[in-house]
């Protein structure tokens, strides 16, 4: 077997434009993000109007408003293309006792938390809307005509509804860690299924691997496809019972791609050149085998997905990555 020194370059993988999932610049996103800083800065300047007159119950339910904006265009610049933009830091160095030396790759958990930021500044807009209402101290918050009391509790109602939400964003994300070794795949997974929590554990050895496929789950959200990548790991063998996801076939185990911290291609990319190049799977042992994973700048991203769209190369799916 041939050898490498840490001093080496660490091989690079592929071109971006060849690319399954082309990242694109989505500008009906952008815009929506562009409306909703405008709507962030509007109730900036209405915060700051009501701290100036004293009223700091109005004030408190606009600040959590302005959030609730301020988080919405965050989502939205993550929607029309921004994403992915680096190499994760929660992308690791493995020593795991069984399977050797790797590198670990998790789920992500930002878009989660974020969501249940905007869902629990949201619920505490309504709550504080209503709880002003009832009390006597001021109606400001509620929207011209509904300040009545069933205005009221049908703040308080949807804010508690917003509330509960934002809870089970985050008690129930799914949580899955991808281990990446010159033995094989190990994942290892929580999911929320049926009110339980069911774990997983599985591993595939690359000789285990008939192939490796790139797929798609499309989402329909009324006026737009949004499209989720997916990894499969195609077995010789039945999966394990216990140990299939969501997505998982009988002889299939999928990787929700776009959950992980990983830039999807780039993801893609290493699995295929491990199972194609038994040879260089050592490359996995090396202290910065982790820029295996390291995406092509956003720039050549978006050049490539122009570059495909225009010469017809591309996925011709609705929506993207």
């Amino acid at each position: 077997m041939s050898t490498m020194s840490d001093s080496d370059p660490i091989p690079t993988l592929g071109l971006v434009g060849s690319s399954r999932w082309p990242q694109k610049l989505h500008l009906g996103w952008l815009t929506c993000t562009a409306a909703m800083l405008a709507f962030g800065v509007l109730g900036g300047v209405v915060t700051a109007q009501s701290v100036g007159e004293g009223d700091v119950a109005a004030a408190a339910g606009f600040a959590c408003l302005v959030l609730v904006f301020i988080g919405l265009s965050i989502l939205g610049l993550g929607l029309g293309g921004f994403r992915s933009i680096g190499l994760s830091r929660r992308i690791v160095q493995s020593h795991d006792q069984t399977y050797g030396r790797g590198i670990e790759v998790p789920t992500g958990r930002y878009g989660a938390l974020l969501l249940a930021a905007v869902l629990a500044s949201g619920a505490a807009y309504g709550l504080t809307a209503a709880a002003v209402h009832f009390a006597g101290i001021a109606e400001a918050l509620l929207p011209e005509g509904r300040d009545t009391g069933g205005g009221a509790a049908l703040m308080a109602l949807a804010g508690s509804v917003a509330l509960v939400a934002a809870v089970l964003c985050i008690v129930c994300r799914p949580r899955t860690v991808l281990g990446i070794y010159p033995s094989g795949v190990h994942r290892r997974a929580r999911q929320w299924r049926r009110q339980v929590f069911r774990r997983s554990d599985l591993f595939l050895a690359w000789d285990d691997v008939a192939s490796i496929l790139p797929d798609e789950m499309v989402v329909h959200t009324g006026w737009a496809d949004v499209m989720h990548p997916m990894i499969k790991l195609a077995t010789h063998e039945a999966l394990p019972a216990e140990d299939r996801l969501q997505f998982d076939e009988e002889a299939t185990a999928t990787v929700m791609a776009k959950l992980f911290v990983a830039e999807p291609n780039t993801l893609l990319a290493l699995l295929q050149f491990l199972k194609d190049n038994p040879d260089r799977r050592y490359v996995l042992e090396r202290p910065d085998a982790r820029e295996l994973l390291r995406p092509p700048p956003l720039r050549e991203r978006f050049r490539a997905a122009r570059l495909a769209k225009s010469s017809g190369s591309g996925m011709g799916r609705p929506g993207g990555v």
